[in-house]
């Protein structure tokens, strides 16, 4: 082997050496690689001469003396390159295996922690300090079923959680976020939502009764048949929501927002609406007995089938609201602005119109006896047959 044969050589076990030290050749591969490079360099070494000698025209030549062939290092050249390519390229593929196989153990191993603390907070957080879980992120866990009764959870992230059937009675949950949490059947009876953020919440089936949600933000609510007599709901977001067969008696709703509500079959009897935000609200089937709207503002509101008999409405403005076959047998309308109202299907039997604005007012054959008008503003009143 010539020198230059062995400069090739070492300068290609140091690129082979130098793959397995990046970690692009195993050692197995790289010992291969090695053992075909010593057995290519043997048979590299031209064979022995023959010393018999021709016969001829008096010039000596070896016998067997190899004639020029090619130069063999360049298919050993191509051939490696091929099992260095094959090499690597199965470097790679077991790589992507084992990080594709570490990747699965690892996602499952989270799913079982996920699990574990979603057992350790349904089995104990109801017996867990007061306050114990303020603040904590507890967003999409699954807590279906769990005893939460009297926890304390004030500006817990609750969001996406799924609370379904949970029992979360005496609960504090003030400043809570509870964006798009199923509640669906759980009892929210006595718990203390005040401040807390319920919107796109189905409260539907729910027991609220006594709750406290002053300030909530339930924008876009829609829950049937639920009770939420007696609760708190002083200044809270009811814009846009839909109540069916809501039971709100004894309420506390001063102050709020119930622009474009709608409320079909819902009990307000002897709720307090004072100063409440009606404007647009649809009111069907619904019964207002003794509820007190002092200062409400039911501007362009519809009541159809709507009984407000002996309800408190002085000062509150009906301005361009429509009342169809409603009662209101006896309510208390003092000073308050019934600009423009058609009473034709109205029953104003015994009501106290002190002081009202009955500007625009259209009556149909109605019987205003017993109607105290003292001191009302009727310039334009309409009595038509």
């Amino acid at each position: 082997m010539t020198n230059v044969d062995n400069d090739r050589t070492y300068e290609d076990q140091r690129q082979i050496l130098e793959l397995v030290r990046e970690g692009r050749l195993s050692v197995e591969e790289a010992d291969r690689l090695l053992a075909a490079l010593e057995a290519e360099g043997a048979e590299g070494e031209p064979p022995k001469a023959d010393e018999t000698a021709y016969e001829g025209s008096g010039e000596e030549k070896v016998k067997g003396e190899p004639e020029e062939q090619p130069f063999a290092g360049d298919d050993w050249v191509k051939r490696m390159e091929r099992t260095i390519k094959e090499a690597t390229r199965g470097i790679g593929e077991r790589v992507a295996r084992a990080t594709a196989g570490l990747g699965a153990d690892v996602e499952r191993a989270m799913a079982d922690v996920d699990e574990q603390v979603e057992k350790v907070i349904r089995d104990v957080a109801h017996d867990l300090p007061r306050g114990a879980l303020l603040g904590a992120n507890i967003q999409d866990t699954k807590l279906e079923d769990a005893n939460l009764e009297g926890a304390g959870l004030q500006g817990a992230n609750l969001q996406g959680a799924d609370l379904r059937e949970a029992n979360l009675e005496d609960a504090q949950l003030q400043g809570a976020n509870l964006k798009d949490a199923n509640l669906r059947g759980a009892n929210l009876s006595g718990c203390n939502l005040r401040g807390a953020n319920l919107e796109g919440v189905d409260l539907s089936g729910k027991t609220l009764t006594n709750g406290n949600m002053l300030g909530v933000n339930l924008k876009g609510l829609q829950i049937e048949n639920v009770s939420v007599e007696k609760a708190n709901l002083q200044g809270c977001n009811l814009h846009d929501a839909r109540l069916q067969e809501v039971s709100l008696e004894d309420a506390h709703l001063q102050g709020a927002n119930l622009h474009e509500a709608s409320l079909t079959a819902t009990s307000l009897e002897k709720a307090d609406l004072q100063g409440c935000n009606l404007h647009q609200a649809e009111i069907n089937r619904s019964n207002l007995e003794k509820a007190n709207l002092a200062g409400a503002n039911l501007h362009a509101s519809t009541l159809t089938e709507v009984n407000a008999g002996k309800a408190r409405l002085q000062g509150c403005n009906l301005d361009g609201a429509r009342l169809q076959r409603t009662n209101m047998e006896k309510a208390d309308l003092r000073r308050a602005n019934l600009h423009g109202i058609d009473f034709d299907e109205v029953d104003l039997s015994g009501a106290n119109l002190y002081r009202a604005d009955l500007h625009g007012l259209t009556l149909r054959d109605r019987d205003l006896s017993g109607r105290d008008l003292g001191g009302a503003t009727a310039d334009d009143l309409k009595e038509s047959n």
